[in-house]
């Protein structure tokens, strides 16, 4: 059984035993931070392998819940005692993938602020046993931070949003949010829109939710654009959004593209462009999509405004019609009469 901790820790010498103990060192600076242990039987078969877990530094009966990654999956729940602790005896979930895993924990501090942080990593083996994770130097500056196009001019009308707390991040980010490589979750792309009655058309805002799940700031590019329903581009800005993301931080990026025009159903799109690597996951650009709808007001009204048009000069041409028609006709005898006189 080998243990890990959230903290600094200090590792002693396997015992006669062959069970690793891990020391946590508290660093005044950082007292005020949720402490953790976790305790993994390495070597032993990852299904429904036993997990101890225990957190103290927590705010006394404040809810917590505790995450295995990288698709989440609930590993367990509950609140915090009078002392703020919180202790747990769980079995890993069946059927987790071959690879490096994350053991996360949402929760609040003893001061009332939301913590969302990693206590543990793991690797299950192809065999399917537990192992100590890929040990790999920490990621540089290159492999965390993408290559993105210099920015000229900043987007116009964009606004970011922090999650503060683990119900808003989950919120943003949906119920089953896209994971990339381990090392982000990805919400959908989420459009709505504001119709104006003039002919340049209304405005659309896209919203989109990311989530950093590393022990590492990170940053990615961000591309947004509009099509409509025959393909053609409504709204392509040349500028690139660069979004930035401290460790377990929750992000929504919204922008709004103006004056988009009388087309009424939209396609929208939003590239996300990762690093290329992060701690040797292998990162692609992943593209979401929605469709938004935005009512033609100004062609509504000019077709309406022709159509009264249209209506009002049949009316006139058929009023004027029956106005000939139902004329008097001057009779034979009174020209006769007329031409005697």
């Amino acid at each position: 059984m080998g243990s890990s901790t959230g903290i600094s820790g200090a590792q002693a010498a396997n015992d006669d035993s062959g069970i690793g103990i891990s020391v946590p060192v508290v660093d005044s600076a950082t007292a005020t931070e949720p402490q953790s242990t976790i305790a993994l039987p390495f070597g032993s078969s990852a299904t429904n392998a036993p997990v101890v877990i225990t957190l103290t530094g927590l705010k006394p009966f404040s809810f917590i819940e505790i995450f295995v990654n990288s698709t989440p999956v609930l590993l367990a729940s509950g609140h915090a005692d009078a002392a703020g602790s919180f202790t747990v005896s769980v079995a890993l979930p069946a059927g987790l993938e071959t690879g490096n895993h994350t053991v996360s924990v949402t929760g609040t501090r003893a001061d009332g602020t939301a913590a969302d942080w990693i206590i543990s990593q793991f690797l299950i083996t192809a065999g399917g046993l537990l192992a100590q994770p890929e040990t790999r130097a920490a990621p540089s500056a290159a492999s965390i931070i993408p290559s993105v196009r210099s920015i000229t001019s900043p987007l116009v009308g964009v606004t970011e949003v922090v999650a503060n707390t683990p119900a808003a991040a989950a919120d943003a980010l949906g119920e089953v949010p896209f994971d990339l490589g381990g090392v982000f979750y990805l919400s959908g792309l989420v459009g709505s829109a504001a119709s104006v009655v003039g002919p340049e058309g209304g405005d659309i805002t896209l919203a989109f939710t990311a989530k950093n799940v590393t022990s590492w700031p990170l940053s990615a590019d961000l591309r947004f654009w509009l099509e409509n329903s025959v393909g053609m581009d409504v709204a392509h800005p040349t500028d690139s959004r660069v979004i930035d993301l401290e460790p377990g931080q929750t992000k929504t990026v919204s922008i709004t593209l103006s004056d988009v025009g009388q087309w009424g159903v939209l396609n929208a799109h939003m590239t996300f462009t990762p690093p290329d690597t992060v701690n040797g996951a292998v990162l692609t650009p992943v593209t979401r999509d929605t469709l938004v709808i935005l009512p033609p007001y100004f062609v509504m009204l000019v077709v309406g405004i022709l159509g009264v048009l249209v209506f009002a000069a049949r009316f006139l041409l058929a009023w004027q019609r029956s106005r000939r028609q139902n004329a008097p006709a001057i009779g034979a005898s009174e020209v006769s009469v007329e031409a005697t006189t």
